[in-house]
């Protein structure tokens, strides 16, 4: 096998480019930083919301 991968997430074989990730593909990867940068926004959000009450 010639280094390629399949992602644990999407199930999609890849070919790893980085040394970031080699058990998701890059589309994956970039969502879940998406989705990790997105949760810690809303969380600063809600913690400023309820300050103020």
């Amino acid at each position: 096998m010639s280094g390629i991968k399949i992602c644990l997430d999407c199930g999609k074989q890849f070919t790893p480019e980085s040394h970031e990730s080699d058990v998701i593909c890059e589309d994956c990867l970039v969502l879940l930083k998406r989705r990790f940068w997105s949760s810690i926004k809303i969380g600063e959000a809600h913690d400023s919301i309820t300050d103020l009450t």
